[in-house]
């Protein structure tokens, strides 16, 4: 059974548990963010009628407070293509002390949100493939990789900079 466990930092007990496997859909990455909440990305799919070969995915995100109260956060709905394996390439980011900065791709399609709270705002991501956005810098902006380029982005998802050849090539020639 999947769960996200808060421990308290000076006793080591559990303080709470919140069990996943309530939660629909697939579950992965959790993160705490500056402004002090855990947070899990959740993709539910729903599929068309058969025949149909569409589905409706669903990106959510599960923000977790230090006392075990939780609360879903719908992020983005898309029709796609039914497959059996679908990643949609998700990544976050804290964004501050504000909640989260995610990307993403629906069908192929850069799409980036920004949370504070419970509310969400989502625009195009930068017009450069999938982002996974790496450390935020002193003026709210973001750098991340993309396919094999350091990218500096906005909040609304514009891009200041680009670089090519400077990331994944190097990183894969370190693990292999």
């Amino acid at each position: 059974m999947d769960s996200v466990i808060g421990i308290d930092p000076l006793t080591g007990t559990q303080k709470f548990s919140v069990t996943l496997d309530d939660w629909p859909g697939f579950a992965w990455g959790i993160m705490i963010a500056g402004d002090g909440y855990a947070y899990v990305t959740c993709l539910n799919r729903e599929f068309g009628a058969p025949g149909s070969h569409q589905e409706t995915n669903h990106l959510n995100l599960m923000q977790v407070s230090s006392s075990g109260v939780y609360n879903e956060i719908k992020i983005s709905d898309w029709l796609g293509p039914s497959t059996d394996i679908y990643d949609p390439g998700v990544s976050v980011i804290t964004n501050a002390d504000q909640g989260t900065l995610l990307t993403w791709n629906a069908n192929s399609t850069p799409q980036m949100a920004m949370t504070s709270g419970a509310g969400v705002s989502v625009v195009s991501g930068p017009a450069v493939g999938n982002v996974v956005p790496v450390l935020q810098a002193q003026d709210g902006s973001f750098v991340g990789t993309s396919e094999d380029s350091m990218v500096a982005f906005d909040a609304g998802g514009n891009v200041r900079w680009a670089v090519p050849n400077m990331c994944r090539k190097s990183q894969r020639r370190m693990v292999e």
